[in-house]
């Protein structure tokens, strides 16, 4: 467990209990004492942490909180108050859509990393996230989540460098406003219901997209040439689709 004697360590600014399948019990409410704290990590506790405490909204230097696989069920609303947060991983618990709201209000993020929780029945379009404009990393895979993508939500987050939604049941087609994304290096929307074409307009993000995943969906037409366009590419799978054609890569990316 973690000792309740922690909150005596007020000056301390990082805390990692990383690697810790042991580790047990609920996060002692003392932690609030923590007033100096700016990152925060406790991982892979599969044992037991369930309960982070409400103290834990006190923390205003906190900028990066780290709870990777634990067993998390709920977070305190009073999480969603940590104006300073801008790294948010709260993947493979046991969390459901209802924080959804309130992360929307944790309006510095840059990174969000949801997936592998049980977000189930939850729709894309309806999402805080689309008010996070801040973020370059958006990590949603395996939520079960339905619906599109919307089009004006792709506009919002014109910083994302990494957009990440596999292993749902999105559905719809893939809206070329993603070429709005200039910074965008990694698009990962593989094993959903995607249907229609491809955007010719991937092709515009020549100058910064190395890694595309289709992989597994219901994309129909032909492979657009504009993909080879993508000098930096570095990844491509559009397997187990009903695509047609080929592409004509220039020679000295052969």
């Amino acid at each position: 467990t973690i000792p309740s004697q922690i909150g005596l360590l007020s000056n301390l600014e990082t805390l990692a209990l990383i690697e810790c399948p042991s580790l047990h019990g609920d996060m002692p409410s003392e932690i609030g004492r923590m007033i100096s704290l700016e990152n925060l990590a406790i991982t892979n506790s599969k044992q037991g942490l369930r309960i982070i405490p409400s103290d834990i909204g006190v923390l205003n230097n906190l900028t990066s909180l780290n709870l990777k696989n634990n067993n998390l069920s709920e977070l305190p609303s009073q999480l969603f108050a940590l104006g300073s947060l801008r790294a948010l991983n709260l993947k493979m618990n046991k969390l459901t859509g209802s924080i959804m709201d309130g992360i929307g209000s944790l309006t510095s993020l840059e990174e969000l990393l949801l997936g592998g929780n049980n977000f189930e029945s939850v729709y894309l379009p309806s999402l805080f996230i689309w008010s996070l404009k801040e973020l370059t990393t958006l990590d949603m895979s395996d939520l079960k989540l339905k619906g599109s993508i919307p089009t004006y939500g792709l506009q919002a987050l014109s910083s994302l460098v990494s957009l990440d939604l596999k292993q749902n049941q999105i559905t719809g087609t893939i809206p070329s406003t993603v070429a709005l994304l200039t910074k965008l290096e990694h698009l990962t929307l593989s094993e959903n219901s995607l249907s229609g074409p491809i955007p010719t307009e991937i092709g515009q993000l020549n100058q910064s997209l190395s890694h595309l995943d289709l992989f597994f969906n219901s994309l129909t037409g032909s492979v657009p040439m504009g993909l080879n366009q993508l000098s930096d590419l570095e990844f491509m799978d559009l397997r187990e689709n009903q695509l047609a054609g080929s592409i004509d890569w220039p020679c000295d990316l052969v």
